[in-house]
C-alpha cells in the first residue's frame, strides 16, 4: 500500500484550500467534481472537490488521511457506502437507520457519517409534483439504495412503503425495519393496480441493460415512476413507464439534490438549483 492512498491536491489550488472529494471505485464516472467545483467557485469558496478512486482494501487508510487538514470531508459511493459504517467515529441517526453513509464531514479531527441519499430523493420528487403521501409505494430492491430510500419516507410519513426483492428475506428485513409490507418477486400486476409511486432501486437497467427488470403490467397510467439509476437518464424501466402513461422521474434529480445537502453539510450554505448547470451535467 502507498504512503498516501487519496491524490494529492491539484497544483492550481492555494495554499489555503480545503479539500473535499467523493471515494469509490471505479469513480471515473462520476459527476460529483464539476458539480461542487462550480458551486466553490460560483460562492467564492476557497476549496477543491476531487476524484478519489480508493480501492476497497484501502478504505480505512484512506478515512484516517480524511481526518487531517486541510480535507472537510467527503462522499462516498460504490462500494463504500455500507464498508465504512464501522470505521466512521460518528453516525448521525439517519445514516445509522438508513444504514448507508453518503457523506463524511471532519470535525476537530473526527469523522461524522451521514446520508443525504434520502433526503435528496425527498428533493427530487417534490421537484417533480410527486405527492409521497398520495398511496401506497413500492420499492424494487433491497440494498443500500433501498434502505436509503425507504427510511427518509417512513420518517416523513409517507404512504404505506411495499418491498419487493429477488431474495424475499432481504426484503422482509427492510419491510421490518421501516413497517412496511413485502410483496413478490416480480410483482404480480394484481398488485401494482393501487401503487402510486414506484421506485426502481436495483442495479437492473444500468447503462441501459433490460435484463430481469420487471413488468410493469397492472401499474396505473397515474402512477408516478422513478429509477434512483442515473447513467442513462432514462432507462429500460421509465421507458416502459412512459409508454403506460406514468409520469417518470430520473435519477439525475436525487443526485443534484443530495449533492446540494452534502455541500450544506460541509460549507454551511445550500447551493440553489441552477436550470442551465442541471442541464450541462445531465449532458455530460
Amino acid at each position: 500500500m502507498s504512503s498516501s492512498v487519496l491524490p494529492p491536491p491539484p497544483a492550481q489550488d492555494s495554499p489555503s484550500a480545503s479539500l473535499v472529494g467523493v471515494l469509490g471505485w471505479p469513480i471515473d464516472h462520476s459527476k460529483s467534481p464539476p458539480l461542487h467545483n462550480h458551486w466553490l467557485a460560483d460562492l467564492a469558496i476557497d476549496a477543491h472537490y476531487h476524484r478519489c478512486p480508493v480501492h476497497p482494501d484501502d478504505l480505512a487508510a484512506a478515512l484516517d488521511e480524511l481526518r487531517k487538514p486541510p480535507w472537510r470531508g467527503a462522499n462516498l459511493t460504490m462500494p463504500h457506502k455500507q464498508a465504512c459504517l464501522s470505521l466512521v467515529d460518528v453516525l448521525t441517526d439517519r445514516a445509522r437507520a438508513a444504514r448507508s453513509v453518503n457523506t463524511l464531514i471532519v470535525r476537530e479531527g473526527m469523522l461524522i457519517g451521514d446520508t443525504t441519499d434520502g433526503e435528496g430523493l425527498l428533493a427530487s420528487l417534490a421537484q417533480a409534483g410527486v405527492d409521497v403521501r398520495a398511496g401506497p409505494i413500492l420499492i424494487l430492491g433491497a440494498g443500500g439504495a433501498s434502505y436509503g430510500a425507504a427510511t427518509a419516507l417512513a420518517a416523513h410519513k409517507a404512504a404505506p412503503i411495499l418491498i419487493s426483492n429477488r431474495t424475499r428475506a432481504r426484503a422482509q428485513a427492510l419491510a421490518d425495519h421501516i413497517g412496511g409490507a413485502v410483496i413478490d418477486w416480480p410483482p404480480d400486476p394484481a398488485c401494482l393496480a393501487d401503487v402510486r409511486l414506484l421506485i426502481h432501486a436495483t442495479s437492473l437497467g444500468m447503462m441501459g441493460e433490460s435484463q430481469d427488470l420487471p413488468s410493469l403490467e397492472g401499474l396505473s397510467s397515474g402512477a408516478a415512476v422513478t429509477d434512483l439509476i442515473y447513467a442513462p437518464l432514462e432507462t429500460p424501466l421509465l421507458r416502459a413507464a412512459a409508454i403506460r402513461g406514468c409520469k417518470t422521474v430520473n435519477g439525475f434529480g436525487m443526485f443534484y439534490h443530495q449533492a446540494r445537502l452534502s455541500f450544506q453539510l460541509w460549507f454551511d450554505v445550500l447551493p440553489p438549483v441552477d436550470p442551465g448547470l442541471w442541464q450541462e451535467l445531465e449532458a455530460l
